[in-house]
């Protein structure tokens, strides 16, 4: 009796710890799982939308899923529902990939898609980049566009779905943070003394406004407006 109720606690203990590290989700349209996480990779089954998939962890834009006591691979840009939270240890899906300095010709990947290192599908797979990453297009060829990335010329499919930037949206996406709001000093205790006490700050505040305290001049005019 005793050894069944440790077996019990034990099978109960594995089951918490499972669930604490995966959680649920249910397909909104009928989707593939393949058999790695690539499009390149074969397709392991085809489920119908309202499947229900535990969900064991992500890799680049993938969710590594449970079909039939198998690991098969989901694309995350399907369409679905997270049915329960996810754990905190899980991390997150991969970030969109965004250039340090724009250029005149640049696109937007409507998919997750593969970088290679020249423009062949038996060229090797250098990255995987998220859904809406950023990249400039420096030469196309032969249905390739080559796009630098982080310090090389890599090469993307022309055929995976992408959006061509205008000069208006790149500017837009570009452009400088607005300037911080000015700082508006009116209390000695931000000029030239440590106030400590509520008695001091409002001393200080009256001593501003009495001018008996430095004030820079490009503050002056706006402090005392």
């Amino acid at each position: 009796m005793r050894y069944a109720l440790a077996l019990l606690l034990a099978l109960a203990l594995a089951l918490s710890s499972l669930a604490q590290n995966s959680y649920m989700i249910r397909l909104d349209i009928e989707a593939n799982l393949r058999e790695s996480p690539s499009l390149d990779s074969d397709i392991a089954a085809v489920l119908p939308q309202g499947a229900e998939l535990e969900v064991l962890g992500h890799f680049n834009r993938w969710l590594k899923v449970v079909h039939d006591d198998a690991e098969r691979w989901l694309a995350d840009w399907v369409q679905h529902t997270q049915l329960t939270e996810m754990p905190p240890s899980m991390p997150a899906p991969l970030a969109p990939y965004m250039p340090a300095h724009p250029s005149g010709t640049m696109i937007r990947l409507d998919i997750a898609a593969n970088l290679r290192e020249s423009h062949s599908l038996d060229s090797a797979l250098v990255v995987r980049l998220a859904e809406g990453s950023l990249l400039s297009v420096t030469d196309e060829f032969n249905r390739w566009l080559q796009v630098p990335y982080r310090g090389s010329e890599l090469w993307l499919a022309d055929w995976v779905m992408h959006t061509r930037l205008s000069l208006e949206e790149i500017t837009s996406i570009y452009a400088p943070p607005p300037p911080p709001p000015p700082v508006i000093i009116d209390n000695c205790c931000l000029v030239d003394r440590d106030c400590r006490t509520e008695a001091e700050w409002v001393r200080g505040y009256l001593d501003f406004h009495a001018s008996w305290c430095p004030v820079p001049a490009e503050m002056s005019d706006m402090s005392m407006s």
